[in-house]
Protein backbone atom coordinates (compact mmCIF):
# COMPACT_ATOMS: atom_id res chain seq x y z
CA UNK A 1 0.00 0.00 0.00
CA UNK A 2 3.18 2.71 0.69
CA UNK A 3 4.61 1.65 -2.32
CA UNK A 4 1.32 2.64 -4.79
CA UNK A 5 0.95 5.70 -2.31
CA UNK A 6 4.48 6.98 -2.95
CA UNK A 7 4.33 5.82 -6.75
CA UNK A 8 1.06 8.31 -6.70
CA UNK A 9 2.46 10.51 -5.28
CA UNK A 10 5.64 10.88 -7.40
CA UNK A 11 3.36 10.81 -10.81
CA UNK A 12 1.40 13.42 -9.24
CA UNK A 13 4.60 15.76 -8.30
CA UNK A 14 6.40 15.31 -11.56
CA UNK A 15 3.20 16.03 -13.60
CA UNK A 16 2.60 19.46 -11.59
CA UNK A 17 -0.77 18.06 -10.03
CA UNK A 18 0.14 19.10 -6.51
CA UNK A 19 0.00 22.83 -6.16
CA UNK A 20 2.59 24.98 -3.96
CA UNK A 21 0.20 27.91 -2.61
CA UNK A 22 2.16 31.59 -4.12
CA UNK A 23 1.91 34.34 -1.78
CA UNK A 24 -0.89 36.64 -2.98
CA UNK A 25 0.80 39.84 -1.86
CA UNK A 26 5.04 40.07 -0.76
CA UNK A 27 7.86 42.32 -0.62
CA UNK A 28 10.73 43.50 1.11
CA UNK A 29 12.28 46.58 3.28
CA UNK A 30 15.01 48.16 3.72
CA UNK A 31 16.69 51.15 5.38
CA UNK A 32 20.39 52.05 4.24
CA UNK A 33 20.65 49.16 2.41
CA UNK A 34 19.72 46.71 5.87
CA UNK A 35 16.98 44.65 6.11
CA UNK A 36 14.38 45.81 8.35
CA UNK A 37 13.43 42.69 10.38
CA UNK A 38 10.49 42.57 13.19
CA UNK A 39 8.10 44.88 11.44
CA UNK A 40 4.79 44.82 11.61
CA UNK A 41 2.91 44.50 8.17
CA UNK A 42 -0.69 45.02 7.60
CA UNK A 43 -3.67 44.62 5.30
CA UNK A 44 -6.42 46.45 6.11
CA UNK A 45 -9.95 46.81 3.57
CA UNK A 46 -11.38 49.70 2.12
CA UNK A 47 -13.11 51.05 2.96
CA UNK A 48 -13.28 51.57 6.66
CA UNK A 49 -9.27 50.09 7.14
CA UNK A 50 -10.25 47.15 9.15
CA UNK A 51 -7.31 44.67 9.41
CA UNK A 52 -7.76 41.71 7.04
CA UNK A 53 -4.51 39.79 8.04
CA UNK A 54 -0.77 40.86 9.83
CA UNK A 55 2.33 39.20 9.45
CA UNK A 56 6.16 40.00 10.32
CA UNK A 57 9.17 40.85 8.34
CA UNK A 58 11.91 38.28 8.29
CA UNK A 59 15.30 38.79 9.14
CA UNK A 60 15.67 39.41 5.20
CA UNK A 61 13.62 42.32 5.65
CA UNK A 62 10.69 40.53 3.18
CA UNK A 63 6.96 39.99 3.99
CA UNK A 64 4.24 37.83 2.58
CA UNK A 65 0.39 37.18 2.49
CA UNK A 66 -1.29 33.95 1.58
CA UNK A 67 -4.46 35.70 0.70
CA UNK A 68 -5.97 39.36 0.19
CA UNK A 69 -9.20 40.83 0.35
CA UNK A 70 -12.09 40.90 -2.06
CA UNK A 71 -11.98 44.53 -3.76
CA UNK A 72 -9.42 47.80 -2.66
CA UNK A 73 -7.08 47.25 0.37
CA UNK A 74 -4.11 49.17 1.63
CA UNK A 75 -1.00 47.38 3.15
CA UNK A 76 0.73 49.58 6.36
CA UNK A 77 4.24 48.74 7.12
CA UNK A 78 4.45 50.11 10.69
CA UNK A 79 6.94 52.20 12.51
CA UNK A 80 10.71 51.61 12.15
CA UNK A 81 13.85 54.02 12.50
CA UNK A 82 15.42 55.96 10.02
CA UNK A 83 18.63 57.19 11.13
CA UNK A 84 19.01 60.77 9.34
CA UNK A 85 19.01 63.12 8.31
CA UNK A 86 19.97 61.69 4.86
CA UNK A 87 18.42 58.08 5.50
CA UNK A 88 16.74 56.41 3.19
CA UNK A 89 13.88 53.32 2.45
CA UNK A 90 14.04 51.11 -0.11
CA UNK A 91 12.21 47.57 -1.22
CA UNK A 92 10.33 45.86 -3.95
CA UNK A 93 6.75 44.98 -3.87
CA UNK A 94 4.89 42.15 -5.68
CA UNK A 95 1.45 40.99 -6.48
CA UNK A 96 1.03 37.34 -7.12
CA UNK A 97 3.94 36.90 -9.25
CA UNK A 98 3.88 40.17 -10.81
CA UNK A 99 5.68 43.49 -9.94
CA UNK A 100 3.46 45.65 -8.21
CA UNK A 101 4.26 48.61 -10.47
CA UNK A 102 3.21 52.32 -10.33
CA UNK A 103 1.70 51.44 -6.87
CA UNK A 104 1.59 54.71 -4.33
CA UNK A 105 3.47 54.51 -1.46
CA UNK A 106 2.99 57.06 1.80
CA UNK A 107 5.78 57.99 4.06
CA UNK A 108 4.58 59.20 7.74
CA UNK A 109 6.59 59.85 10.37
CA UNK A 110 5.38 59.53 14.53
CA UNK A 111 3.07 62.17 14.18
CA UNK A 112 1.46 60.29 11.56
CA UNK A 113 2.38 63.47 9.12
CA UNK A 114 3.09 62.74 5.34
CA UNK A 115 6.34 62.85 4.95
CA UNK A 116 6.39 62.14 1.40
CA UNK A 117 4.76 60.04 -1.69
CA UNK A 118 6.67 58.36 -3.79
CA UNK A 119 5.41 55.11 -6.89
CA UNK A 120 6.74 51.98 -7.15
CA UNK A 121 8.11 51.49 -11.11
CA UNK A 122 7.61 48.47 -13.39
CA UNK A 123 9.90 46.22 -11.31
CA UNK A 124 7.96 47.20 -8.21
CA UNK A 125 11.25 48.90 -6.91
CA UNK A 126 10.54 51.96 -4.05
CA UNK A 127 13.13 54.27 -2.89
CA UNK A 128 12.79 57.28 -0.97
CA UNK A 129 16.03 59.47 0.32
CA UNK A 130 17.27 62.29 2.49
CA UNK A 131 14.51 61.32 4.81
CA UNK A 132 14.56 62.73 8.05
CA UNK A 133 15.84 61.11 11.44
CA UNK A 134 12.58 59.48 12.25
CA UNK A 135 10.18 56.46 12.98
CA UNK A 136 8.13 56.25 9.87
CA UNK A 137 5.62 53.70 9.01
CA UNK A 138 4.47 53.32 4.69
CA UNK A 139 1.29 52.99 3.38
CA UNK A 140 0.72 51.17 0.05
CA UNK A 141 -2.37 52.80 -1.23
CA UNK A 142 -5.26 51.76 -3.60
CA UNK A 143 -4.77 48.01 -4.41
CA UNK A 144 -7.08 46.53 -5.81
CA UNK A 145 -7.86 42.90 -5.09
CA UNK A 146 -9.74 40.24 -7.26
CA UNK A 147 -13.39 40.43 -7.52
CA UNK A 148 -15.47 37.38 -7.50
CA UNK A 149 -17.60 36.02 -10.70
CA UNK A 150 -21.12 36.35 -10.19
CA UNK A 151 -23.32 33.57 -9.83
Amino acid sequence: MFKKLMAVLVIAISMGYILIEKPAFKGKVSTSGKPINDIDVTIKKVPGYEIFSRTMTDGRGNFNFSDVPEGNFVVEISYFPINGPGGDVSGRLYYFDDPLDDAVIKIFNEENQLIETINTDRSGRFSASNLPAAEIKLIVDGITGYTPAGP
